[in-house]
């Protein structure tokens, strides 16, 4: 046998081989920097203004389809018109567009159901001015732009004026062509009627 210093065990030698690989690689990933990115900072985003209120629009000074204050706010479309009235145009008659034969008025209906129009200084009220003699029954349908038929509906009558029995007042007015003849006119639709003439 050999003298000198015992050789140590082959598994003595794996374990050091083993410890001295582990701190090598400790030793190295020691040495390596940590890796950092600088992320730049995200600006502000302003704050957006706040939006300004919209006032609210009184309902009073935006007619409705068909309802007025004065004969300029009828200003839509226009209509047909019976053959003795070429120059038709909107009136507002208690607050309602009116397509009348000789229109550009307003006329208004007190709450005693007296009616009032700017083109002249006479009112007429149900129960103190007649009908038109014979009306309705006594004229004769000449022409009409509706297919209602509002002859057959007023529920009263005063001086040119026909109340029908929905409430919508419709005026009568004169044609002028020698024989009794008017024109009835009931928010668009006109009607033609011979035999009878309103009265003042």
């Amino acid at each position: 046998m050999r003298s000198g210093a015992a050789r140590p065990p082959a598994w003595c030698l794996a374990v050091a081989l083993t410890a001295g690989c582990a701190a090598s690689v400790a030793g190295t990933t020691a040495d390596v920097p940590a890796v950092t990115t600088d992320v730049p900072d995200v600006p502000d985003v302003p704050d957006v203004p706040d939006v300004p209120d919209v006032p609210d629009v009184p309902s009073a000074d935006v007619p409705a389809v068909g309802e007025c204050q004065r004969p300029g706010d009828c200003g839509g479309p226009t209509f047909a018109s019976v053959a003795g009235c070429p120059t038709s145009s909107w009136s507002c008659i208690d607050r309602q567009c009116v397509w009348e034969c000789r229109g550009g008025r307003r006329c208004d209906r007190a709450p005693d159901g007296c009616v009032r129009c700017d083109d002249e200084m006479r009112e007429h009220c149900p129960g103190r001015d007649a009908c038109p003699q014979g009306w309705p029954d006594a004229g004769q349908l000449e022409e009409s732009t509706c297919a209602r038929a509002f002859t057959r509906e007023p529920s009263e009558c005063f001086g040119p004026w026909a109340r029908m029995r929905d409430g919508t007042l419709c005026s009568m007015q004169s044609l002028f062509t020698g024989a009794p003849r008017m024109v009835l006119a009931c928010r668009r639709c006109q009607t033609t009627l011979m035999g009878v003439e309103p009265l003042p």
